[in-house]
């Protein structure tokens, strides 16, 4: 072999060992360099309730980086109930659930509701504050309770009820929109 084969051949196997350290320390630095995801935090609680879709203990609480995507809104039943005064009110029970099965503390609310009535008059409803609450599941069942005097809903006058408002979640910056327009039949059940 001449001196310059010897000088290129040399050369050649220094590139090839520079491409070959520079390759690892690439690896190297991104298997050791700290992740930047957030963890999620787990805590025990216990809770008791008189609803029975709240278990009485949770053992996880683990909301994350939720949003309000993460949660929807449904109506599972409307009843009719008779206060001692004798007005008949309507009650819903709302249904907020994770989708992701995570356990989740209410925060608050506040939820309007817009009775439509067989003559196509509406009568607004005041606006309905929905506590916050310690208790955690990855449902959690709120009753709307509607105090309108003379709406029919005994007797079928009132054709539906349009709700709208939010909720807060805990861990979950904005608040969970509500928006559920509800037929109502002709005849409730009595809670």
């Amino acid at each position: 072999m001449t001196e310059s084969a010897k000088k290129y051949y040399g050369l050649g196997i220094k590139a090839v060992i520079i491409v070959v350290v520079v390759v690892i320390g690439i690896i190297a630095y991104a298997q050791l360099r700290p992740t930047t995801s957030t963890p999620k935090v787990t805590t025990a609680l216990t809770t008791t309730s008189s609803s029975s879709v709240l278990p009485n203990s949770i053992s996880q609480t683990s909301v994350g980086q939720s949003s309000p995507s993460d949660f929807q809104i449904t109506n599972d039943k409307g009843c009719v109930y008779t206060e001692p005064s004798g007005r008949i009110d309507a009650r819903y029970d709302l249904t907020i659930t994770n989708r992701l099965n995570e356990s989740f503390q209410l925060a608050g609310g506040t939820i309007t509701a817009v009775v439509a009535l067989q003559n196509s008059s509406r009568i607004s409803v005041p606006a309905i504050q929905v506590p916050a609450s310690s208790a955690s599941a990855p449902t959690i069942t709120i009753p709307i309770n509607l105090a309108v005097a003379g709406t029919g809903f005994e007797n079928g006058k009132a054709i539906s009820v349009a709700l709208s408002g939010w909720v807060r979640v805990q861990g979950v910056g904005e608040p969970i929109p509500v928006s559920l327009q509800v037929a109502i039949p002709s005849a409730m059940a009595n809670c």
